[in-house]
């Protein structure tokens, strides 16, 4: 249970604070969720590279709105375009980082 905590609430924390809602350190919220969840600071900081390396929408990505906009694709595309790239990332990649963790000794 406290891998799933620690792979989903960075990525809760980055859609947050991408819209603004949640202003602070990123260090700062792995040190709370490092000490509430009861694993190491590496696992949880690692889960936050995967929270803030999958932009959910375009506006979470500036470079990503700058090329739609360059190229003219339309704002529901890019929507899409962001949705299933990060779908695929939570059905291949999150299933990855945690093997990795448990390679690692991560997590139990």
């Amino acid at each position: 249970m406290r891998w799933r905590i620690a792979l989903l609430m960075p990525i809760i924390l980055a859609l947050a604070d991408r819209a603004g809602l949640a202003e602070g350190s990123p260090g700062r919220a792995a040190l709370a969720l490092a000490a509430h969840t009861g694993l190491t600071l590496p696992t949880v900081l690692m889960s936050q590279v995967f929270a803030y390396a999958t932009p959910l929408l375009p506006y979470q990505a500036a470079p990503i709105v700058v090329a739609a906009g360059m190229a003219r694709v339309p704002t529901s595309a890019a929507v899409k375009m962001c949705l299933v790239v990060g779908a695929i990332s939570f059905v291949v990649l999150a299933p990855l980082y945690l093997v990795w963790f448990r390679l690692l000794g991560w997590i139990g």
